[in-house]
């Protein structure tokens, strides 16, 4: 059974599954979708065509293995899904996020507290980020990804996770993506290889393509991305 607070504003053209639980002063906009299973905090905003709780089909053509079984989307208090926004079952969204035109959320993704998942942005999934991030337009954020506290990862960015190119199959364990640490600055249009680890407080520079693990505190830039400089002081953040 779905309980809705009596303060939340849904449109009349609204879809709403089972057991979704709606908080006070939510707002939710016309032509939306709310599938089962879907937790939404106090004080959301859901604009027009944005679909929460999709479960992930694979016409039988995807070599991972699509679970059957998740655990319910939560979206936390104060955060706003724009429109066309996708976010798949099993997704926790935190407090205070901002979650753009037309981004897509894959399962099983964790998103900390005040993050800005900007538009057209592709979660693959298992994705973790951390509070404070800010991922902007048209980036891909490939499967098995792990992004640290107080990332920016500007626009047009692109990770991956096979070094096989899909030719192998898909083995979990083996299929893994990068590693972002805490407070690391990824430039507009850097490729980042499986796998490689970007160390704590590191800058990536624009158009970079990241083949191997950059050391914290350092300035890499060019393909392959290389060691430029060590951050100023002034730049390090906590």
């Amino acid at each position: 059974m779905s309980r809705i607070a009596a303060s939340a504003e849904i449109a009349d053209t609204v879809k709403i599954g089972r057991d979704v639980e709606i908080g006070e002063n939510v707002v939710i906009h016309d032509y939306a979708v709310i599938k089962d299973n879907v937790r939404i905090g106090d004080n959301v905003e859901i604009f027009s065509f944005a679909v929460i709780g999709r479960l992930p089909k694979s016409a039988g053509v995807t070599a991972r293995k699509l679970s059957s079984d998740f655990e319910p989307v939560v979206i936390g208090s104060g955060s706003v899904i724009s429109p066309g926004a996708v976010i798949y079952a099993g997704v926790t969204i935190g407090c205070n996020c901002l979650i753009g035109d037309h981004a897509s959320i894959r399962e099983g993704a964790v998103i900390g507290d005040r993050c800005l998942i900007s538009r057209n942005v592709t979660f693959n999934y298992n994705v973790t980020v951390g509070e404070g991030t800010k991922i902007l337009d048209n980036t891909h954020i490939t499967g098995n990804c792990k992004i640290g506290r107080n990332v920016f990862i500007s626009a047009g960015v692109v990770s991956v996770n096979d070094n096989n190119i899909g030719r192998a199959g898909y083995t979990e364990g083996e299929i893994t993506g990068p590693t972002v640490c805490d407070n690391v600055s990824v430039g507009a249009a850097c490729i980042l290889m499986p796998s490689v680890v970007l160390g704590e407080n590191s800058i990536i520079s624009a158009g970079s393509v990241v083949k191997k693990n950059v050391k914290p505190f350092s300035v890499v830039a060019g393909n392959p991305a290389k060691f430029i400089t060590k951050i100023p002081d002034y730049l390090i953040t906590e």
